[in-house]
């Protein structure tokens, strides 16, 4: 996929070689890191991924309200076990994420809830099970604190 279209060459204050990256309907902004790559952007949904690990960020916009996509998210049962859920700064606000474990893909997948212009923007983040504690990959974590919506956006 080419998302040269999607992004301009802007390196956030002390990284190197990261890029700008806008999604194609214009909803949101980060700082894309060296090593990860556009996976998938569709209207509603855009997947990043690190090329060498099983770490990954999809943003979805979901059809539905907040409440209704956090119900259907804890009633997800089998190999998919919930461990906590906290809070963090995401774009600005205060989010409520929520951690599960999946024990056939042997990944911690954490999940945020954000309503944004009537419908609900869903973050999820996967990382190694093996990866322990409220830390994580210094990577992921910086680009998750440069996630910001796109200007219209409350």
């Amino acid at each position: 996929m080419d998302v040269a279209r999607h992004k301009s060459l802007v390196p956030p204050q002390g990284a190197k070689e990261s890029l700008t990256y806008q999604d194609s309907q214009r909803r949101f902004v980060l700082q894309l890191p060296q090593g990860w790559k556009i996976q998938k952007d569709t209207p509603d949904r855009t997947v990043i991924k690190e090329q060498r690990s099983l770490a990954e960020l999809a943003i979805s916009y979901l059809a539905e309200n907040c409440a209704v996509a956090l119900s259907k998210l804890r009633a997800r049962r089998l190999n998919y076990y919930f461990i906590r859920e906290f809070t963090r700064t995401i774009a600005d606000r205060e989010a409520l994420v929520f951690e599960f474990r999946d024990t056939i893909t042997n990944v911690r997948e954490f999940h945020a809830f954000l309503p944004v212009d009537k419908v609900c923007c869903e973050l999820k983040w996967t990382r190694p099970e093996g990866s322990q504690g409220l830390e994580f990959d210094p990577t992921l974590e910086e680009m998750l604190s440069t996630f910001r919506f796109g200007p219209d956006k409350s």
